[in-house]
């Protein structure tokens, strides 16, 4: 050190080796784990929820999958803080600054297909072969799942749906009746 030959005791040497081991030092950040889950999802096929990402086609876009930090940093501008969800707008589409936002816990529920047996075209409707009705059931965090009724028509279940949702204030999307030949 005296002589000028060595720049440190050593411990120079070991924070420059830890500095180079660690990419970009964000595994300690609370959001972090976020981006992990969501590449996960995409590119693992051992991660449970697998095949409803990964497995369908969804990816992570390469700006978000390549950098930890632009996705954090999107994060932060678009107001995410605990307790919120990001969402894909478009269930089909990719995890992508375009595609994406921050929601409550609630409306990224909402943001769902129908379900692949349902035969009734419409969310959270059904018939009931065994009652000859159809059945309407609304799920919601703040609700659980609440039965609205068994109705004749199509036409009433989905009016019905509808009317709930409204007087309720729910972020439900309101469904648009189209009349059928069938």
């Amino acid at each position: 050190l005296r002589t000028g030959h060595t720049k440190s005791c050593g411990c120079l040497a070991a924070d420059k080796m830890s500095e180079n081991m660690s990419t970009h030092r964000l595994s300690s950040n609370r959001y972090y784990k976020i981006w992990v889950g969501m590449l996960s999802r995409c590119n693992n096929p051992e991660h449970k929820a697998y095949k409803y990402y990964g497995g369908k086609g969804v990816k992570v876009c390469s700006e978000w999958s390549e950098s930890p930090e632009k996705f954090l940093n999107w994060l932060e501008s678009h107001g995410y803080k605990h307790g919120l969800n990001v969402d894909r707008i478009d269930g089909d589409g990719d995890y992508s600054p375009e595609n994406c936002r921050v929601v409550t816990p609630e409306i990224n529920a909402n943001n769902t297909k129908i379900r692949s047996d349902n035969t009734s075209g419409y969310t959270g409707i059904w018939y009931d072969e065994s009652r000859g009705k159809y059945q309407v059931r609304v799920s919601s965090i703040r609700l659980s799942s609440e039965h609205i009724g068994r109705f004749d028509t199509l036409k009433e279940a989905v009016e019905a749906r509808n009317k709930y949702i409204i007087d309720n204030n729910l972020p439900h999307r309101i469904q648009t009746y189209v009349e059928t030949s069938d």
